[in-house]
């Protein structure tokens, strides 16, 4: 049977960023762990997500890309300020899979430049159905 989690997925803007700069996003999957800049899927799982979304509109938008091994671009996210989970018009993404021992990174282009004098902060919510091998999505 599947389960679920939700991991949330941090981006910092530092002050004084131009626009188009390439950031690390952290990922945090259990908070005991804290923030990562990899999750490795654990052996005999399956993760699907299949659902990202913001609860709070930010005030520098970013874009989000998500990895697999590094190398490999599962998805791009739309703006995140379009992805507020109130936003009746919000747009959904295709699921992307990870397979067990596979790296999931995400990395995140800031769409304004932060012309202020403190980083700004935002958190991307990711649901996923964890599934363990030979279970059906």
């Amino acid at each position: 049977m599947a389960t679920e989690k939700t991991l949330q997925i941090k981006v910092s803007v530092p002050a004084g960023a131009n626009a188009n700069t390439i950031l690390m996003a952290k990922i945090i999957e259990d908070p005991k762990k804290g923030e990562q800049s990899e999750i490795l899927v654990p052996k005999g799982e399956i993760w699907i997500i299949d659902d990202i979304y913001i609860t709070s509109t930010p005030s520098i938008d970013v874009m989000l890309y998500f990895y697999k091994n590094d190398r490999k671009l599962m998805t791009s996210t739309p703006p995140v300020s379009t992805l507020k989970v109130d936003n009746p018009a919000r747009p959904t993404v295709q699921p992307i899979g990870y397979m067990e021992h596979e790296k999931l990174t995400v990395q995140a282009v800031n769409l304004a430049a932060n012309s202020g004098t403190s980083a700004v902060d935002i958190t991307v919510y990711a649901h996923v159905k964890v599934l363990v091998e030979g279970e059906d999505y």
